[in-house]
């Protein structure tokens, strides 16, 4: 079920990028793109994928592996983006943060499941959605309460990273540590009860296997849609005029 999940997700990133590729590269009028509904679903669907990979972790048996593999694939991004697309340079996207928390995870792994779950999950998920607006220069949850955060905190490479945003520096993809770590180390407490059985049966089954071979491969596809989508979009605009 997870690699359905998965697929379905990236399924909706392909959609989300072809559809935002026309809004940012070809001037199509898709202004609802940069909406809040649509900036919700993107939102949503990355934290699931983050959560997912979390999980995926506490089963994984060689995360230092996969976190070295993905940080490889997340640094070729970031050349070839900054290369031939300067204006959307992936500094600090989805893949370097995740590959970055599987390195961590597989290093602090057994540190970390000492913590009690069910601890562990409400713990990481309140602070989650209390430094979610952290980019936006406040933490904390309008109507309850709220704390703005000095610019002066606002204004590095290391905080930018981190996840304060602001500042001189751009990253098109931007998944800094805070928030999502704590929604990715949320997972590898739920990974427990997968592992033991513990959710319902039928988050175990494989509904659709082509979405979940999608699922499976949710790396090659993020890897190859952009230039691919981009190349055909080129080639059509050229044909048309």
């Amino acid at each position: 079920m997870l690699d359905t999940i998965r697929g379905v997700i990236i399924i909706g990133v392909v959609v989300y990028h072809f559809l935002f590729d026309l809004y940012d590269m070809f001037d199509v009028n898709l202004w609802w793109m940069d909406s809040t509904p649509i900036n919700f679903i993107r939102d949503f669907g990355a934290g699931v994928l983050i959560f997912i990979s979390g999980i995926s972790s506490l089963l994984s048996r060689n995360n230092i592996k996969r976190g070295i593999k993905t940080l490889i694939c997340a640094a070729l991004l970031s050349i070839v983006t900054y290369i031939f697309v300067p204006d959307n340079f992936i500094f600090i996207g989805i893949l370097h943060f995740l590959g970055t928390m599987m390195l961590l995870y597989g290093i602090a792994g057994k540190t970390v499941n000492k913590i009690p779950r069910v601890f562990g999950i409400a713990v990481c998920l309140i602070i989650f959605f209390v430094i979610f607006p952290l980019d936006n220069g406040y933490i904390g949850i309008k109507g309850l309460f709220t704390l703005d955060i000095p610019y002066e905190l606002r204004n590095s490479t290391f905080e930018y990273i981190l996840g304060f945003g602001g500042g001189h520096l751009y990253s098109a993809d931007y998944f800094p540590f805070l928030p999502w770590s704590f929604l990715f180390l949320a997972g590898t407490f739920v990974g427990n009860y997968v592992k033991e059985g513990r959710i319902p049966s039928f988050l175990y089954k494989d509904i659709c296997k082509p979405i979940s071979f999608l699922g499976r491969n949710t790396l090659v596809i993020y890897l190859l849609h952009q230039p691919v989508m981009c190349a055909l979009m080129m080639l059509v605009a050229k044909i048309i005029k």
